[in-house]
């Protein structure tokens, strides 16, 4: 399976032009829709003001701030998909284009990094689906067996009896669903696209020190161009989210820890505690490995300028020994040098394109990568025992 193939999903589910397939429809109702979006915002202002309202047990308090923050990332999500789906459409489209580019006449090297990139975008969609799955259970498994709401909300709707906690409850399970499925799949299609990027930059790398003659190197230097396009494309996209998907990723597992502390654990807990290993962590690593590839094309490029050596009819013997021969091997010499070097002045400008690398990158904070992914998993843990230890004692002295 090569890079075009899952993009291509993608690009389908983010068709928005009519007419559209019932499971297209469905996709846009269910992801990105007003009605989605007003779900999510009801969602959190129903759990705000039942916390205003107060009253409620730690339970109650700690499951609310949980489901609160989670609802608030996932409106964002759903923003998203509402406002931005064209623009996110035009990037998938192009980086389909020079996905094709790339896939045209590859080499065998060129497949096997093309098809370790389409493996590894399965295997991200695989890992996301299965854990927003596994929150999706965990609440539902909850009130279902529970009869009630996991986080309180206010108003109830005036209805008899328990009915109106019934309806609270069912809309609660309405909202988690529609929440993660619009989280996850966003974090998927930001994760999928840098997996894309990264094996285009690795398998154009192979093409580019392959290369041989003016035509092959500037046929590759124009993909690398075209490539660099869609990288800062996609940079720009989602430098303003990232920021936004982050209160869910370092928030709800400082809530979940609370839950430990005070012991008021539920299956949500677990699932939600994970949440830095499941999706902070891979974003991380995936911001990395962009980064990487699109650095190592310097190498390949500085590389690929030297590999043809000196022609053996130009060597000092052959210029004594053949006379008129050797004076039309040094003018077929002179255009071959110059040739060279309008070569190399195409490879210098993938080398200087190079040195300003591809990334995630969160607006006002900088690049994502490992470094700054432990920097910020340094402050969280610091974060999170100060507040273990605050609460801890507000408990003993409760």
């Amino acid at each position: 399976m090569l890079v075009s193939r899952p993009l291509s999903v993608w690009l389908w589910l983010l068709q928005t032009a009519p007419p559209l397939s019932a499971r297209q429809w469905l996709w846009a109702l269910c992801v990105g829709s007003k009605m989605s979006l007003a779900a999510m915002v009801l969602a959190n202002a129903m759990l705000l003001m039942a916390a205003v309202r107060g009253g409620g047990s730690v339970k109650e308090s700690t499951a609310g701030t949980l489901m609160s923050c989670g609802f608030f990332s996932c409106s964002t999500a759903h923003a998203v998909y509402l406002v931005r789906r064209p623009r996110a459409r035009a990037i998938l489209t192009g980086m389909m284009r020079v996905a094709a580019a790339m896939e045209h006449a590859a080499s065998p090297d060129e497949q096997a990094a093309l098809e370790r990139a389409g493996r590894g975008i399965c295997w991200m969609t695989a890992v996301q689906l299965t854990y927003a799955a596994g929150m999706v259970v965990s609440v539902w498994a909850y009130v279902l067996y529970g009869a009630h709401p996991y986080a309180p909300m206010w108003p109830h709707p005036p209805l008899p009896g328990h009915w109106g906690e019934h309806a609270v409850s069912a809309f609660e399970m309405l909202t988690m669903f529609l929440g993660c499925l619009g989280y996850f799949s966003l974090v998927t299609l930001m994760g999928s696209e840098a997996i894309a990027l990264a094996g285009l930059y690795e398998a154009l790398g192979v093409r580019l020190q392959a290369a041989r003659g003016w035509h092959e190197v500037i046929s590759a230097v124009q993909l690398h161009q075209r490539l660099n396009g869609e990288a800062r494309q996609y940079e720009h996209f989602f430098a303003d989210i990232i920021a936004h998907l982050m209160v869910a990723i370092l928030v709800v597992p400082l809530v979940a820890t609370l839950q430990v502390v005070f012991n008021v654990v539920d299956p949500l807990t677990f699932t939600s505690s994970s949440i830095l290993l499941s999706v902070f962590l891979p974003m991380a690593t995936l911001s990395q490995n962009l980064t990487d590839a699109s650095t190592a094309m310097a190498d390949r490029a500085y590389y690929a300028a030297f590999q043809d050596p000196p022609p053996p009819d130009l060597l000092p013997p052959s210029w004594a020994l053949e006379g008129s021969k050797s004076l039309a091997a040094l003018a077929r010499h002179a255009a071959k040098s110059m040739a060279d070097l309008e070569t190399r002045k195409a490879l210098l400008l993938v080398i200087a394109s190079a040195s300003r690398p591809a990334h995630m990158s969160v607006k006002g904070f900088g690049p994502v990568s490992l470094r700054t992914a432990s920097q910020a998993l340094r402050v969280w843990y610091q974060w999170g025992n100060m507040l273990v230890g605050f609460s801890t004692r507000v408990g003993v002295s409760g």
